[in-house]
């Protein structure tokens, strides 16, 4: 039997970036060093037509700054060994029907309001919504994939400025800025998972086309967006 890997299309928390590197120590914050109690950004409305959510800064945030952590709400295997990639996803399915059903009814309520990009019936809605929104963790966690619900509602840039980071030690996922973010502005991570490195070295084409494919939309960030107005500005 074979091991299918049935995860291969959501966001890793190993994904390039476009800023240069920013040193954060492995080691912070410790898991006795509690983030400050007031959140630094909101969950709100960025795109009026859409009515799509995302994180903005309610503060200055300075590079480096850790914004935030949180647990998994589910999490699941990344693949199952089965005799064929069916069987495979029909194991995944139930795997997510089963730890779904284990939440309490606020936690329930809380992942069934995640978007579901994934052509699915009522009976697997689940499944869907898991596999729209998880991360691949790392470390000695890889073989995993977990929903965080608030890291959930960040969306994707091809130059974000925040970077997400899977901590096994601590078993929490924590979201750091890599370039100073001003009060009010959106907090983008970025969806490629690593797929082309920095971003900026892959043509507004080619991670125009691999988004689409994996995650249903047409890129209009500022990298591509400034790419479109230099193709438009030459010809």
């Amino acid at each position: 039997m074979s091991g299918w890997e049935l995860f291969g299309d959501t966001s890793s928390d190993e994904g390039g970036e476009s800023h240069p590197p920013v040193s954060i120590p492995v080691s912070t914050p410790l898991p006795d060093q509690r983030l400050p109690s007031t959140p630094v950004f909101t969950c709100r409305v960025s795109n009026e037509i859409s009515g799509g959510l995302g994180l903005h800064a309610k503060t200055l945030i300075l590079q480096g700054t850790e914004i935030h952590r949180e647990k998994a709400l589910i999490r699941c295997p990344n693949g199952h060994a089965a005799a064929s990639e069916g069987d495979a996803i029909a194991l995944h399915v139930d795997f997510i029907a089963k730890e779904f059903e284990k939440l309490p009814a606020d936690g329930k309520e809380l992942f069934m309001s995640l978007c579901n990009t994934v052509l699915t019936t009522a009976a697997n809605s689940t499944y869907g919504i898991f596999q729209s929104n998880a991360v691949r963790l790392s470390g000695r966690d890889h073989l995993d994939g977990a929903v965080f619900p608030t890291f959930c509602r960040c969306n994707h840039s091809c130059r974000p400025n925040i970077r997400h980071q899977w901590r096994p030690d601590l078993q929490e996922l924590l979201l750091y800025a890599v370039v100073d973010i001003q009060a009010g502005e959106e907090m983008y991570t970025t969806y490629n998972g690593g797929a082309w490195g920095q971003s900026s070295e892959a043509s507004t084409k080619d991670r125009r086309e691999y988004l689409m494919k994996h995650f249903g939309f047409h890129c209009m960030c500022r990298l591509c967006t400034e790419s479109d107005a230099l193709v438009d500005k030459c010809v």
